[in-house]
């Protein structure tokens, strides 16, 4: 069996889905299981702290001025909505369907919610999918995973090439100007779209500056 390409990603998952499969019990099985864990830590108990906030890989990336007001207000003033916090799970729930349709289709899907550390900045990769570090993002706005959408001006306001420069340079751990890893973005809507945005080191920024700066 010829080894995959990451290009052919999206046209393999949808092959799965128009003609189907014969899939394995143990395929079907742990599926469930990630799921179950899905559900199990999206939906449990939530404890109000005066101000929990602090500096993570999907929020480091935003506005410096939105951070720090952000970190000035307790946690009671900014609760998300149950529409936000179901928004969210289903966006879980459809990122592990896709890892596993990935999987499923026969590309190499590894480093699962591999754990990463970047100058003391914990945080987990959602996979490395044919050797390249994925970010899946469900998102309502398609048009900012092709073209030039999140390398634009102004394009990327929630700090998503950040969060993936973090994820890809923590797992190469090498200095910023020696990094060859490549990254992408698996985006999905509502409507079954899927796109493919494969970014080269040269369009990811420096992830370790970054912190460094908003640390300060």
């Amino acid at each position: 069996m010829a080894e995959k390409k990451l290009e052919d990603l999206i046209p393999d998952i949808y092959e799965i889905i128009q003609d189907g499969k014969n899939f394995s019990d143990d395929s079907i099985r742990r599926l469930a299981q990630t799921l179950a864990v899905t559900i199990k830590t999206r939906w449990a108990p939530r404890t109000e702290r005066p101000n929990s906030f602090y500096i993570r890989p999907s929020n480091y990336g935003q506005p410096l001025r939105k951070l720090w007001f952000d970190s000035k207000v307790k946690d009671t003033q900014k609760k998300f909505t149950p529409k936000q916090l179901l928004n969210f799970f289903h966006g879980d729930m459809y990122e592990d369907i896709l890892l596993w349709l990935a999987k499923e289709a026969g590309h190499k899907v590894e480093q699962e919610q591999g754990q990463v550390e970047l100058e003391g900045l914990k945080g987990s990769m959602d996979a490395k999918i044919d050797g390249v570090v994925v970010d899946v993002k469900t998102t309502s706005m398609m048009s900012k995973f092709s073209g030039d959408g999140l390398l634009a001006p102004e394009g990327d306001p929630f700090g998503y090439l950040y969060q993936i420069a973090l994820y890809s340079q923590a797992d190469e751990d090498k200095a910023f100007a020696e990094t060859e890893n490549d990254a992408a973005f698996l985006a999905a809507d509502k409507k079954g779209d899927l796109a493919l945005l494969y970014l080269d080191n040269m369009e990811v920024p420096d992830a370790r500056a970054r912190v460094r700066k908003v640390r300060k």
